[in-house]
């Protein structure tokens, strides 16, 4: 196993560990965005029903 060999197997691992972790990244990315939406859903929610009580 020469030099060039070494070098393309350690470049494959790294990609594999690359892609394993942008993809947990991105999960959590998509479960932040679901949960920034939830609140700000909740804030208008509670904006709204503040605004009919103060009708």
């Amino acid at each position: 196993m020469n030099y060039y060999h070494l070098v393309l197997a350690v470049d494959k691992e790294v990609n594999r560990w690359r892609q394993r972790i942008f993809r947990q990244i991105h999960q959590c990315r998509k479960e932040t965005t679901k949960f920034k939406l939830l609140r700000n859903w909740h804030k208008s929610q509670d904006l709204s029903s503040l605004e009919f009580q103060n009708w």
